[in-house]
């Protein structure tokens, strides 16, 4: 009996601590795996909010291109109504005069007195008056100042034959800047000269020197 007892007590003495021990790891691997749970529901929640944010600021900066997007579109819109309004409403004006005088002119023709019946230019005249240029078409002839070269295109305004342009293709002794007149025009007879006289206060636009 005596020994019985103790071998009991022997017996208590090493299963006390091994219980013990064994609830001490039970618990720690509760422990563990509530800390695990607690680490996976954070890592849940905070992939959540990266994706939330990653859609956000997606959504911004698509936001964010459409509206340049827009002000690209509108500011092309505006140009392209700003550039069609100036045009209707203030067309450019181009002026091709290169020169302009005022002064007399005369009338003659080939064959009269002191008159060579050619032009110095040695260009024939159709119908004894008329000039067919590739650039302005059919245009009346003068003599005019050495300094035009032959070819030069004048425009011709308070005419009382009316504006109209006129080519340099002969010379005159009293034609020319500072002389008695400024240009000697051409017609195909004498009485048709004549009869067309002497116009003074007349305007001369010089478009084009030479041919």
């Amino acid at each position: 009996m005596k020994y019985l007892y103790y071998g009991l007590n022997i017996f208590l003495i090493l299963t006390i601590p091994l219980m013990l021990f064994m609830n001490d790891d039970s618990k720690k691997i509760e422990v563990s795996n509530d800390l695990k749970s607690l680490s996976t529901s954070i890592l849940i929640e905070k992939n959540e909010i990266v994706d939330t944010n990653t859609t956000v600021n997606t959504e911004k900066v698509d936001e964010e291109k459409n509206s340049e997007t827009t002000e690209v579109i509108n500011e092309s819109l505006n140009t392209l109504e700003n550039t069609v309004s100036q045009s209707i409403a203030s067309p450019q004006v181009i002026s091709d005069v290169l020169e302009t005088e005022t002064g007399a002119m005369s009338a003659y023709e080939v064959n009269c007195s002191g008159c060579s019946g050619r032009l110095g230019s040695g260009v024939s005249p159709v119908n004894g008056y008329i000039y067919n240029d590739a650039t302005y078409g059919n245009v009346r002839i003068v003599a005019g100042d050495p300094s035009y070269p032959y070819g030069t295109i004048v425009r011709v305004k308070g005419s009382k034959l009316n504006d109209f342009y006129a080519i340099v293709l002969d010379r005159g002794g009293a034609i020319g800047k500072s002389r008695k007149f400024m240009f000697d025009l051409l017609f195909s007879s004498y009485n048709e000269a004549i009869k067309y006289g002497t116009e003074y206060g007349l305007v001369f636009e010089v478009v084009r020197y030479g041919f």
